[in-house]
């Protein structure tokens, strides 16, 4: 957390994110932003663009040649039509986003600002209570937690930027300290046990009949939504919502083994609702949505583009998002319609 609210990443610092499928370096601009400096002066030949959103976008699984963000960069024409700037972070929702927006990234004058929407959202702006909804709008609800006092931020930033150790304890203490997915479950019916390798990844999102924290937190996304969107028009940006698919929508193998691991009915879920509700806002808004789901089924041939155990995109779910965003851009008229070849 930096002390002005936002979440973000030690800034000018990098580590190797390692786990059983992969091993990557994470780079940290100034800004704690995933990727190269921001050049101060914009490029009058080039989109500036930001994309938004979490885990996903900031992609600490591969290395940041293959990032999404990368990748659609080098797709948008020969040089470059787009300045894409990484401003995912792991963990955060659309409340954060739009905090991040506000108080660290409207300043950087953008032509274009990505979000990039993953179902888990719902139940991250439903749980933090950032904001509340009043009378249709989107209001701040609380302050996020800050640290108590700024020189704790200081000593943070100096140990991080300064030892490995640091880090890797900080990782260990992060890792073990995540919210207990049965526990998400909480005032709902007990939840049976669940099998370690395959934990719960946002399948509240899709239920017909969804608690009332869910529903709350689809109505407030909403909120959050038209939020993000007037705030980037008002500075003269244009925005596109980009919806990312959870690897159980794209992977019908996936989904039933899934259901029967957390003994769930199928029949009891829609996997289509994300879908179907951001078009239905977007439509209503008038919003470009640009979304991945019907390229990754389309292409999928068993989990192809997530790994494994992690479940985030592998360098080929990077690379068909960058391709299926640049198509979208194109298709919307933001990028020339003429397409550069894919970048292998």
């Amino acid at each position: 957390m930096w002390p002005d609210g936002t979440l973000r990443h030690i800034p000018s610092f990098s580590y190797t994110y390692a786990r059983g499928e992969f091993a990557s370096v994470a780079r940290f601009n100034a800004l704690g932003l995933r990727g190269p400096e921001i050049p101060a002066r914009k490029d009058p030949a080039r989109l500036r663009t930001i994309f938004l959103g979490d885990s996903f976008v900031e992609g600490a699984q591969v290395e940041e040649d293959l990032l999404l963000t990368t990748r659609l960069q080098r797709l948008s024409g020969s040089p470059p039509r787009l300045e894409v700037i990484n401003a995912g972070v792991a963990g955060t929702g659309t409340s954060e986003e739009l905090i991040l927006f506000d108080r660290a990234l409207a300043r950087l004058q953008p032509d274009l600002v990505l979000l990039g929407w993953y179902p888990n959202d719902v139940r991250n702006n439903a749980d933090r209570r950032l904001f509340r909804i009043v009378e249709g709008q989107a209001v701040a609800a609380r302050e996020p937690s800050l640290p108590k006092a700024r020189f704790v931020y200081d000593l943070r930033k100096f140990f991080a930027s300064r030892s490995h150790l640091y880090m890797l304890v900080k990782l260990a203490v992060d890792a073990a300290t995540e919210e207990d997915p049965v526990e998400r479950r909480a005032g709902k019916a007990a939840a049976p046990a669940l099998n370690a390798a395959a934990p719960l990844e946002a399948e509240e999102v899709f239920e017909r009949k969804p608690s009332d924290l869910v529903a709350g937190g689809w109505n407030l996304s909403l909120a959050l939504l038209s939020a993000m969107k007037h705030h980037v028009e008002a500075g003269g940006a244009r925005f596109v919502l980009v919806v990312f698919p959870s690897r159980f929508q794209v992977d019908d193998a996936l989904w039933r083994d899934q259901t029967a691991r957390i003994a769930v009915d199928p029949g009891a879920f829609d996997l289509a609702k994300p879908q179907r509700v951001l078009s239905e806002w977007a439509h209503a808004t008038g919003t470009p949505v640009i979304d991945l789901l019907d390229e990754f089924r389309r292409r999928n041939v068993s989990n192809t583009f997530y790994f494994k155990t992690d479940a985030h995109w592998n360098p080929l779910g990077h690379e068909l998002a960058a391709e299926t965003i640049a198509k979208g851009l194109r298709e919307i008229g933001i990028l020339d319609q003429a397409a550069p070849p894919p970048a292998r």
